[in-house]
């Protein structure tokens, strides 16, 4: 009988194999008893372990197993020791320490044969692949793009219309001991995310992949200072590689810095803790070396109007004088002094100020929004946040959203009794943007402390 060798669910790499113009098979055509073996075998051939730690290898790198396919059974192989398949092992009597472990199974009904052996014809070796996928490559910058760590691990986020330009990147990558995760693969990026949690990694991104779709992206961003970010990209012109140029080119994202974006429910409603915040960022910037304040505060627009007419409104409250919109205003001009306003331009700052507030004529749409709907304005503005953050990945690493909502966090019942603690995300914002944080301005001036905590 003949029975495809195939790899499973690894539709974008070639198999093991390769080159074969009609693909690899594992052929059975004769049975042999085990005492007829036993007397001709002549003993194992010397370089089968070797053979052995080639698949191995090739497995590892691609966090897979291949598969011997039958009507009747389904044939596994395996490396030992590969977290990927450690829910096998949990039974497993075999020979702890041969390399590859081997299970008989029953048919898989649903594995689509003909869709995982779909791999080119005309496949060039493994080590002719490398070295031709590695002149086009040129450029890149490997020493950038490798982790550091012993797995060599990177996840490659890539839209699926452009699977030629990821094959290559990972064939490149693999040449060079990289453990490649994709994408392309359901559940991968959950797996990468919590084995490498806190490890050196890689995670190379196409400019038009959407990144904020990558579940609990924050947590990576916030805790792991160690994982990588890089988009990779074709170069706008074919001509480019005529003139020797590389095939793609290659930017960091995420580098350093954070951006708190603190919502007007925090400054209307809590404006001591939001004085706190910004009196505590004032302080941790001021303590770093020139050239290392990488931070800002962002606001709504025009914030500094904002917070004027709010400390004027707000002087006086049942007949007492209450000054803590007044020191919250106090606070937001020794973060944003009148030297950092453009001269020329009334109420909007320059690009080297510690606070982000965009001009209001520049988000319309937002203009007397708060007065009408509050709930609204802080919708819109953490959507147009979320927005900055992508576009400002070039600049900042980690990015949050200090929000609490007006009964203080408290959740109340309708005679008024506080219940517990509301979400600092009622609307699940990390969620729709992974690449955002969003936390109380407690856990937010926590946040600030642990990072001083670790200098």
């Amino acid at each position: 009988m003949d029975v495809e060798l195939e790899v499973i669910a690894l539709k974008k790499f070639e198999a093991l194999l390769s080159p074969s113009p009609q693909g690899a098979l594992l052929r059975a055509n004769q049975l042999v008893t085990a005492s007829d073996f036993r007397a001709f075998q002549g003993g194992t051939v010397p370089d089968s372990q070797s053979a052995a730690a080639n698949i191995v290898e090739f497995c590892r790198l691609r966090s897979a197993g291949l598969v011997a396919m039958d009507d009747e059974y389904t044939l596994l192989i395996y490396p030992r020791n590969a977290d990927e398949w450690s829910f096998l092992d949990s039974s497993s009597t075999g020979v702890t320490k041969a390399p590859l472990r081997f299970r008989l199974l029953p048919p898989v009904p649903d594995f689509d044969r003909r869709e995982s052996t779909q791999h080119p014809r005309h496949l060039l070796s493994m080590r002719e692949s490398a070295d031709r996928v590695g002149q086009s490559l040129l450029g890149l910058d490997e020493a950038n793009l490798i982790p550091k760590g012993a797995d060599r691990a990177v996840f490659i986020c890539w839209p699926e219309q452009q699977r030629a330009d990821m094959k290559l990147i990972a064939q490149d990558l693999q040449a060079q001991k990289c453990k490649i995760y994709s994408s392309s693969d359901p559940g991968a990026w959950e797996y990468f995310r919590h084995k490498y949690g806190k490890a050196p990694s890689t995670i190379v991104c196409h400019p038009d992949a959407p990144i904020w779709e990558m579940s609990k992206l924050y947590s990576l961003l916030i805790n792991n200072g160690h994982a990588r970010f890089v988009t990779v990209s074709r170069r706008s012109s074919s001509a480019d590689t005529e003139h020797g140029l590389p095939l793609f080119q290659s930017q960091n994202i995420f580098p350093h810095g954070k951006v708190i974006f603190i919502t007007d429910d925090v400054f209307c409603y809590n404006p001591d803790k939001a004085a706190e915040i910004i009196e505590q960022f004032v302080r941790d910037n001021a303590a770093k070396p020139v050239g290392g304040q990488h931070d800002r505060i962002a606001a709504r627009p025009g914030i500094k109007a904002w917070l004027a007419k709010l400390a004027l409104e707000r002087t006086s409250d049942r007949g007492r004088q209450d000054l803590r919109w007044m020191n919250l205003y106090h606070k937001i001009c020794t973060l944003c002094p009148l030297e950092d306003e453009d001269p020329d331009d009334f109420g909007r700052l320059l690009p080297s100020s510690n606070l982000i507030s965009i001009h209001p004529d520049e988000l319309p749409s937002f203009q007397g929004l708060w007065e009408k709907d509050e709930k609204a304005a802080t919708e819109l503005m953490v959507n147009w946040f979320a927005g900055f953050a992508f576009a400002e990945s070039k600049h900042f690493r980690r990015f949050f959203v200090c929000h609490e909502a007006k009964s203080g966090g408290a959740v109340v019942r309708g005679d008024g009794m506080a219940t517990g603690r509301a979400p600092a995300d009622p609307k699940n914002w990390s969620a729709k943007y992974s690449h955002i944080a969003v936390m109380t301005p407690d856990e937010i001036l926590s946040e600030m402390q642990r990072k001083r905590a670790k200098k």
